[in-house]
């Protein structure tokens, strides 16, 4: 029960199906590895303007890369060899337009892309071309696509929870027939609701401070937990819990100032300084355990997590049943630094990385697991 309670008062939050855990000692079974990496380009524009500010990068089937700017509001497509191939993004309310070009999410399904703006979702070629536009008939963003026409949902953090006793669900969605499925049900207030470290609640999220749902589709299996809580949930396509595994592993501090720097370093361009600051007292002094889950050769990759970004990734590699095999990191030159978490593809790893001087450039890697 202390221990509970303790997490509570730590902005703990804990997943509702009743399964029994399989909370594993943080010793992988292969040990602590890192893997072999060799550059093969490396690339600081897509053919017009330098990167400024690259929030998001997906990969496509076909190899192609799509890099989203949230300073330049530009989609950019490179292919495999890192030549340009396209770039779109232009505001408004016209067919390929999108409404809040800053707010937009970029996700892919095969070698389609698919841009979420509030209400619509626009669906470009592999190219970068437009090809026609849907309504998004429900607030909460998609978070990954089973086919153009099927997406799965949910709340993403606390503060997009809608029932007063924090009662979340991942749902399917049918843009098609409009049917909906709940494959997935978890409580983000037992425990505890969210609340800042100084009074009241807290309304900034903040990757690798705010816990947030995270899940993973794969040959019908769904993996899926909570970054406050070392567990992920393994269920079929209807949703049934098999089983749930973790690791037993302390959190990370980080200091007040440090929250506070990294978040006006952010996000000054984009809000009074004086602001960021106070909303920088309502964040978690503790770091969550992982922002992303990925399927790779068999193994289940939980990506650790990070507010401040370093030069190395910590990848946490089980199999597919939860055995916790290596403790890896993916770890390039000590004067460059991960903005974003790594996307790795056959054999291979893709990095936004910025150097001393602040520029801005993708990488890409051939990688390999001692």
């Amino acid at each position: 029960m202390q221990k509970i309670l303790f997490y509570a008062m730590l902005l703990q939050v804990f997943l509702m199906p009743l399964v029994p855990d399989s909370l594993l000692r943080d010793v992988p079974a292969n040990g602590e590895v890192y893997f072999k990496i060799k550059e093969i380009w490396s690339i600081e524009d897509a053919g017009e303007e330098p990167f400024s500010m690259i929030r998001d990068m997906k990969l496509l089937k076909d190899g192609k890369i799509v890099i989203y700017d949230n300073r330049n509001l530009r989609f950019y497509v490179v292919d495999n060899d890192g030549n340009p191939v396209s770039a779109f993004g232009r505001s408004g309310e016209g067919p390929g337009e999108i409404r809040q070009l800053r707010q937009a999410f970029l996700r892919v399904f095969d070698n389609s892309i698919i841009v979420a703006d509030p209400g619509r979702l626009h669906y470009f070629s592999a190219g970068g071309k437009f090809r026609f536009s849907r309504i998004l008939p429900d607030s909460e963003i998609p978070i990954l696509f089973l086919s153009e026409d099927i997406y799965i949902t949910a709340p993403t953090n606390i503060n997009q929870v809608r029932s007063e006793n924090g009662m979340a669900s991942i749902r399917e969605i049918d843009l098609q027939s409009g049917k909906q499925k709940q494959i997935g049900q978890f409580n983000m207030h037992r425990g505890g609701v969210l609340v800042s470290r100084s009074s009241g609640s807290s309304s900034v999220s903040a990757a690798g401070l705010t816990p947030m749902t995270v899940l993973q589709f794969h040959n019908g299996t769904l993996y899926y937990g909570i970054s406050g809580d070392y567990r992920i949930y393994i269920a079929d396509g209807n949703g049934k819990v098999r089983k749930s595994f973790g690791l037993i592993r302390e959190k990370r501090r980080i200091s007040d100032q440090v929250i506070e720097d990294e978040l006006v370093a952010q996000a000054k361009d984009r809000a009074p300084v004086e602001l960021l600051k106070n909303l920088a007292k309502t964040l978690p002094n503790e770091m969550t355990y992982f922002e992303r889950f990925e399927v790779h050769a068999g193994l289940l990759y939980v990506y650790t997590s990070y507010y401040v970004r370093e030069n190395l990734q910590q990848i946490d590699i089980f199999d597919l049943q939860g055995k916790y095999l290596y403790r890896a990191f993916l770890k390039v030159n000590e004067e460059l630094k991960m903005v974003m978490i790594p996307r790795i593809q056959n054999g291979y790893a893709y990095i936004c990385l910025e150097n001393p001087d602040g520029d801005i450039r993708v990488s890409k890697y051939r990688i390999e697991i001692p």
